[in-house]
């Protein structure tokens, strides 16, 4: 299923997996692919970490990567395609 993640930063669409060592209530966000944000929803429907912990630092002077309270319900929405099928992001520097 696709589930949206949010916090009070921004929000975010991934597919759900449930897995043994993740304890209850606790959500693990690989860090998905470049930001693609619906302009119409306003959720990233790339699944970047990122997008989720704002401006926060932690006690190291890093991102709060792992201490970020979160919600997430099952999305209503289209369902996301497999990030496999997603196409690159190419960036022209030159």
């Amino acid at each position: 299923d696709t589930v949206r993640i949010w916090t009070k930063y921004g929000e975010v669409l991934r597919k759900a997996c449930c897995m043994e060592n993740l304890m209850p209530g606790e959500v693990g966000i690989p860090h998905g692919s470049w930001v693609r944000l619906n302009e119409k929803t306003g959720i990233d429907e790339g699944g970047a970490d990122n997008y989720l912990t704002g401006n926060n630092i932690s006690g190291c002077g890093v991102t709060s990567y792992n201490n970020n309270n979160c919600n997430f319900e099952k999305y209503d929405g289209p369902a996301l395609e497999d990030d496999c099928y997603t196409d690159a992001r190419i960036l022209n520097l030159g």
